[in-house]
């Protein structure tokens, strides 16, 4: 009989700790947060490299990471607020900011930031910030930017007497000139009219703008129309050409037909595989200056949906991504550019051509955040085109391109 009730107690403790761990299973299943997160294009390929050190360090939090391609980020985004299936983060291109912040799907940042132990908007490259603040609110954190600079063979301006690149406009027109001195199909600097991008940053560097301070058209002013001047003489004298077959940047690079090219920091990983005969050969350098050296931000941030259900914990995502020594591997990882000052800073300390791009990158101006800007940046590519094609005389595409702007803004 005592066998017998030792045995119904055994099955009883038996049972009892069945239930116990299938308790403390279920416990700590249900305290798992899985956070989606949506990346884009290259980004979106090598972002899982980091995530394992995130949900090591937060072990409540798994990432559902969903890879989408360029092409598509913005179709998916917008469906994605107008069916209530938003993401809790994603990455968003600097250029979509405009438009989801007006459409009031943005969470604004400004408490997560008031808690944050480890994080603050002025932990950024300035210029990059500005892409992400809207109407004195931050609706995302910069995550990783992009400029624009100088790509050149160091091997030729060598020749015709520069151990440096040129430091100012004045210098720069010189180098040109005996670069195209080298004979008939020898050309300087390969850059395309038609690239706000690229054609801008001589502008900003002018001191134009586009819009003044009550978002009227200023591109009228002497700044900016004696900028797109200069920029035409460089065609008008073929130190550029306004056609050049389309042929390869990289390769006209390498054949030395262009010894300049205005390009991102992701020209460098392409002339390192592509053009492999050209080690040792090239550097990088900033722009040439004239009231500054002036170079396009962009680049992508960090943004928290307010439909999104698991805000906090994105946040700690967003924290983590964020931390210098993670912005560095991240450059390692998908050959960006950190927008993090103290990641440059490191950055630079190992690499001078890091501490060439961080210098850029003090000097970078976003361009307006604004809903009309796919508009207006077409605008632009169409009228400096015409000024540098002759078609219309510099004055004359400029008040042409003021009569284009009013008309978009005051479409909106």
């Amino acid at each position: 009989m005592e066998g017998l009730k030792m045995k119904r107690s055994a099955l009883l403790i038996f049972v009892a700790l069945i239930l116990i761990l299938t308790a403390t299973t279920t416990f700590k299943a249900a305290s798992v947060e899985t956070v989606s997160l949506w990346a884009m294009g290259v980004e979106g390929q090598n972002i899982g490299k980091l995530l394992p050190q995130f949900e090591t360090a937060n072990p409540g939090i798994k990432v559902k990471l969903q890879v989408i391609p360029w092409s598509a980020a913005n179709d998916r985004l917008l469906t994605a607020v107008a069916g209530g299936t938003v993401p809790d983060l994603t990455q968003m291109g600097s250029t979509y900011m405009a438009q989801f912040t007006e459409a009031g799907a943005l969470e604004d940042l400004t408490p997560y930031l008031a808690k944050s132990k480890t994080l603050k908007l002025n932990d950024f490259v300035e210029a990059c910030t500005d892409l992400y603040v809207i109407n004195g609110k931050p609706y995302g954190i910069p995550w990783y930017a992009d400029t624009r600079f100088i790509f050149y063979r160091t091997d030729i301006l060598e020749e015709i007497g520069y151990k440096n690149f040129p430091e100012t406009w004045d210098e720069f027109i010189e180098c040109c000139q005996k670069l195209r001195a080298r004979g008939p199909e020898q050309y300087a600097v390969n850059m395309a009219a038609g690239n706000w991008q690229v054609t801008m940053n001589f502008i900003w560097a002018n001191g134009g703008r586009i819009l003044d301070e009550k978002g009227r058209p200023a591109v009228t002013e002497a700044a900016f129309v004696e900028a797109v001047a200069w920029v035409a003489d460089i065609f008008k004298n073929q130190y550029a050409l306004l056609d050049t077959g389309g042929s390869n940047i990289r390769q006209d690079l390498a054949s030395g037909r262009f010894p300049i090219f205005i390009g991102g920091f992701w020209e460098g990983n392409l002339l390192r595989t592509e053009t492999p005969q050209l080690d040792g050969k090239w550097s990088i350098a900033l722009m040439p200056k004239k009231k500054s050296r002036s170079s396009f931000m962009g680049g992508c941030g960090l943004v928290i949906f307010k439909d999104a259900r698991r805000k906090q914990a994105a946040w700690k995502l967003i924290e983590f991504l964020s931390q210098p020594e993670i912005q560095n591997q991240w450059r390692e990882a998908a050959g960006s550019i950190p927008a993090s000052k103290e990641a440059m800073r490191i950055a630079s300390e190992s690499d001078p051509l890091m501490k060439i791009v961080y210098e850029q990158l003090k000097e970078g101006v976003a361009p307006p955040v604004i809903s009309q800007w796919p508009e207006i940046e077409g605008r632009l590519n169409t009228r400096i085109q015409e000024a540098c094609y002759g078609v219309k005389t510099p004055l004359e595409a400029c008040q042409l391109l003021a009569k284009d702007l009013e008309k978009i803004m005051s479409q909106y």
